[in-house]
């Protein structure tokens, strides 16, 4: 049982591991009705994990930053593949209605990570640490560089007008997608070789 789901746990599946092969999603207990308290719990836990990195008083090490960031939001990851896959193959009216709800909420917690000054400033000081830098091996001089090149290309270090205006190009480019997304399914499932 994870932590901090009192009263939630018992009819959510999202709210405890899946004691399935491989952890794949059980996808008989699964209902609708889970996604959103389940997308909302796991962006609060994901919010927290971001704010223990970015406030974290700790000089920026790769380790206590970027595999702590690489690490963080297990749970969002969890309830977002299960339902973008289940939106994406059996997408329902109620589940593309449900997809309007959860992919504002999404979009914004994102930006909300990109725009983190203070994250940002960790990842960038391990980045610009060269001393550090030669001590990594393949493997993780990659992740570092995919990490600081995420949040440079998502818009991190730009001037607060900027951010403004990404964000909201960046949520209607989240409803966007999903709009193609709608259109997309029934053709897809209509086809036949």
């Amino acid at each position: 049982l994870l932590v901090g789901f009192e009263g939630k746990s018992q009819d959510n599946p999202f709210f405890s591991e899946f004691k399935t092969p491989f952890q794949v999603p059980d996808f008989q207990k699964i209902k609708i009705e889970h996604y959103l308290p389940a997308y909302q719990e796991a962006i609060k836990q994901h919010d927290a994990e971001i704010a223990a990195i970015a406030n974290n008083k700790a000089k920026p090490t790769f380790e206590n930053t970027i595999v702590a960031l690489d690490n963080a939001g297990a749970m969002l990851r969890k309830v977002s593949s299960t339902f973008n896959n289940m939106l994406g193959t059996d997408g329902d009216k109620a589940m593309r209605e449900l997809a309007k709800q959860i992919t504002p909420l999404t979009s914004k917690h994102y930006d909300d990570i990109s725009f983190n000054d203070a994250l940002f400033a960790r990842v960038e000081a391990v980045y610009n640490n060269k001393k550090l830098v030669g001590k990594l091996n393949t493997e993780q001089k990659m992740l570092l560089e995919n990490t600081y090149k995420g949040f440079k290309r998502a818009g991190a270090g730009l001037p607060a007008d900027k951010i403004a205006r990404l964000r909201q190009i960046n949520g209607e480019r989240s409803l966007l997608s999903l709009q193609f997304g709608e259109n997309n399914l029934p053709e897809t499932n209509s086809f036949s070789l």
